[in-house]
């Protein structure tokens, strides 16, 4: 699903930031997505697979068990064309009235088995994922996966949620995906050709099967089995920069985010991301965050975004003094809009630890039950900022002690500064 891997992925834009139009009219809105795109996401090239392979010469229209018999060569065409298979009866997989000519392996021309050579020349491997998980179960996501996990870096991103028959195995313990054994294939030489070389890595299918299941647990937010990644998936682990949380599924469930991350484990396995993103908006039951107090361990993080937006349950948020161990940050988004029950954001004063910081988001919007703003003279310190994003509309503070706040931390900061703040 190449348009759900761009608006999860590539755009950065998605529905916990308020959305983002990608359609005008019906088609792709491109020039929006150039315009607003930052510049660290156009500078670095994306191939697609979805797009690399003419499928008109590589398996429409086949039969993989009738297409070498002497009736199917002798007039290949009208054997392509048909919707079922002239010889067996059975429906074709990919039917297709093109009647082209297919190549073999082994041709120049042939395309549909070089996957894992362009996977061994990339840095990283998105996987798109829809609800119910099925593209990975496709043969050759799978080899792509296994040989991007030999030595670059995999990530999942859910394009359009998780179905609820995988929240409930999620929630409780059960691995979302069945053994890679199971994996799907049009053609059957080529689930086993694959399958041959997942047996043959280090660990084999034990160890594809773990780090597959532990990582789409990662990116939604679970590290209850991290510790039974092994071998090259402990590797691949390991390497990753980036890493992007969605707990929102967890909606009605959790009370505390250790139940999802029992230990600070998984931050130090975690310790080259120069990028993480954790989102747990509207998790309406979510009271204590202070597994997040683990963050303070990934010294290398660059750019952070922690969303609890409307999770009206939280009444600390003192892990986060945490955040004054991240001296390299450069880009910080915290938003804590909606969280109605919180009394103290003193833990915001290690924010003034974060001087190499360039642009900073923080919204405050409707916690009514904060009553001193003086944590935040904090922001005073961030000289190099370029640009900050702060909202305070709702606190039930003076609007004169408001202003005399922002007055102030407007002198301290640079002239060129881009200020945008609404109390």
């Amino acid at each position: 699903d190449a348009t759900g891997w761009q608006r999860t992925d590539l755009t950065g834009f998605n529905r916990f930031s308020g959305g983002y139009p990608l359609y005008k009219d019906g088609k792709l809105d491109a020039g929006r997505l150039l315009e607003d795109l930052e510049p660290e996401i156009l500078d670095k090239t994306y191939w697609l697979c979805v797009f690399a392979v003419n499928e008109h010469a590589a398996i429409c229209g086949d039969c993989w068990t009738c297409n070498q018999k002497a009736e199917w060569t002798a007039a290949p065409e009208a054997h392509l064309r048909a919707d079922s298979c002239l010889i067996c009866g059975t429906p074709k997989f990919n039917p297709c009235k093109c009647g082209m000519k297919k190549t073999m392996p082994g041709e120049d021309a042939h395309e549909i088995d070089l996957f894992h050579f362009v996977v061994e020349l990339v840095d990283a491997l998105v996987v798109s994922l829809d609800p119910t998980l099925f593209a990975i179960r496709r043969v050759w996501c799978v080899a792509e996966i296994g040989k991007a996990l030999m030595a670059g870096t995999v990530y999942f991103r859910l394009a359009e949620g998780l179905a609820a028959e995988l929240v409930d195995k999620l929630w409780n313990d059960i691995d979302l995906l069945e053994t890679v054994e199971k994996c799907e294939a049009t053609n059957p030489a080529d689930r086993d050709a694959i399958l041959k070389d997942i047996r043959a890595m280090n660990g084999g299918v034990k160890a594809y099967d773990t780090f597959v299941n532990r990582l789409l647990e990662l990116s939604l937010g679970i590290a209850r089995k991290l510790h039974e990644v092994e071998g090259v998936g402990l590797e691949a682990i390991r390497r990753m920069q980036t890493l992007e949380m969605d707990l929102t599924w967890a909606a009605g469930k959790i009370t505390s985010l250790h139940e999802l991350m029992p230990d600070d484990k998984m931050f130090s396995t975690l310790d080259q991301l120069t990028s993480f993103k954790i989102d747990c908006s509207e998790l309406e039951r979510l009271a204590d965050i202070d597994a997040l107090r683990g963050i303070g361990a990934l010294v290398r993080l660059q750019k952070l975004s922690i969303i609890l937006e409307d999770c009206q349950q939280i009444t600390s948020i003192n892990a986060l003094a945490c955040l004054g161990k991240l001296t390299s940050l450069q880009q910080l988004t915290l938003i804590l809009g909606g969280c109605t029950e919180i009394t103290s954001i003193d833990a915001l004063a290690c924010l003034d630890q974060l001087t190499s910081l360039q642009q900073l988001t923080l919204n405050l919007r409707l916690c009514k039950q904060v009553a001193d703003i003086s944590p935040l003279s904090s922001l005073e310190a961030l000289t190099q900022l370029e640009e900050l994003k702060l909202d305070m509309r709702g606190i039930e503070v003076a609007r004169s002690d408001r202003q005399t706040l922002c007055d102030r931390i407007a002198t301290k900061l640079a002239p060129a500064t881009k200020l945008d703040i609404d109390f």
